[in-house]
């Protein structure tokens, strides 16, 4: 039965861990950012100019306006399963060409219609048809009726997410088939023999779930559970599980620096981590956990206590200069379990378990217990 109790708690974990995926509610523990499934909207920007010079011709275009948003529903596996991308989007061109005949013409244009979305944050793909109006002058003003109108257009643009900020995923165009200015959007600066192309262009878009960032109650639902979890420990009869222990140490910090972030991202409220009497929970709940844990030392290796004390701190939570006196007495406390654990690794002459004894003891400020360990390991010697 302990081992089914340990994989229901450990998936239980899981799930808390998964709901509370970073801010923007999409996962970037690797490289890749995933979308988390639901629905989402965003925009993309477009704006700047773009030069090509060469053999005595000079082209100029410059962005009038852009309105593009975009709707998605996303998949469970971060794939858009549907969307469309609403686009307006127009530029003036300025030409002067030499090459054939002396001539400067201006032109406007605008591409407008709606697209098909599919891909994901990391290849996220618009096509279809788009309608290209174009009106077109001489250089004396006289309107060129014959190569102005409107024409149906193939596009097909391909936007990347490069990263994630309070709740939004950004990301830039990549590729671009077809006609238009977001073809040379996704032109670098370049210098050949023929021409010289400045592209000072830039086209940014915007994601971020409909439902918006957060959801504050369901945070605090998922906060309660780990309270639940964590007063578990105080009542259970049964030998702690060191796995689980650390899973859930690991997920308590992890949630901790997370809502951290959506504060400082003005997406929850400053108070959230406390309750009414103003005692933080999580704080709250990582001293059930380690205190328990203290409880019963010798359930735990050495390597695991040390792995507990440098996760805790790591986040601040325990350690040198840790506010609260709750967390000076687990400071302490773990100071006089890796104490016994090193009387027993010397009884065992186990002189790696000591090695690492002395190294937390250095690293922790724990001066006595380095001396004994370092004395230790010397008289193995």
């Amino acid at each position: 039965m302990r081992k089914r109790r340990s994989l229901l708690f450990l998936a239980t974990i899981g799930l808390i861990a998964a709901g509370l995926a970073p801010a923007n509610n999409a996962s970037a523990q690797s490289a890749e950012i995933v979308l988390s499934s639901g629905p989402w909207e965003g925009t993309i920007l477009v704006s700047g100019a773009y030069v090509r010079q060469g053999n005595g011709d000079l082209s100029v275009a410059i962005i009038d306006h852009s309105t593009i948003g975009l709707q998605a529903t996303v998949g469970a596996n971060g794939q858009i399963t549907s969307g469309t991308m609403d686009v307006d989007i127009g530029w003036t061109l300025g030409t002067n060409v030499t090459s054939i005949h002396p001539a400067n013409i201006a032109s406007e244009h605008r591409q407008y219609g709606t697209l098909s979305l599919s891909g994901t944050a990391g290849n996220l793909v618009a096509g279809g048809t788009v309608t290209w109006a174009t009106q077109v002058w001489d250089s004396n003003g006289n309107f060129l009726e014959e190569v102005s109108g409107e024409k149906p257009t193939e596009v097909e643009w391909t936007f990347a997410a490069s990263g994630h900020e309070c709740g939004v995923v950004v990301g830039t165009i990549v590729d671009a088939k077809g006609l238009g200015i977001m073809v040379s959007a996704a032109i670098p600066s370049q210098t050949t023999a023929e021409d010289v192309v400045t592209n000072d262009l830039t086209t940014v878009f915007h994601m971020w779930p409909k439902s918006g960032v957060v959801d504050v109650a369901e945070l605090a639902k998922t906060v309660a559970i780990m309270q639940e979890l964590a007063h578990s420990l105080l009542t259970s009869d049964e030998p702690l599980d060191a796995l689980s222990v650390l899973v859930m140490v690991n997920s308590v910090l992890t949630i901790r620096e997370q809502i951290i972030e959506l504060q400082l991202c003005d997406l929850i409220p400053d108070d959230f981590l406390a309750d009414e009497s103003g005692q933080g929970w999580l704080e709250e709940i990582l001293q059930i956990i380690l205190g328990r844990v203290l409880q019963e030392p010798e359930a735990f290796t050495a390597q695991d206590l040390i792995s507990l004390l440098v996760t805790s701190a790591s986040h601040g939570a325990v350690g040198p200069g840790a506010p609260g006196s709750a967390n000076q007495l687990l400071y302490d406390g773990f100071e006089s379990a890796l104490d016994s654990a090193l009387d027993q690794a010397v009884s065992n002459s186990d002189f790696e378990t000591i090695i690492d004894i002395a190294v937390a003891a250095a690293n922790f400020g724990y001066t006595n217990l380095y001396d004994k360990a370092v004395a230790a390991h010397g008289g193995g010697q």
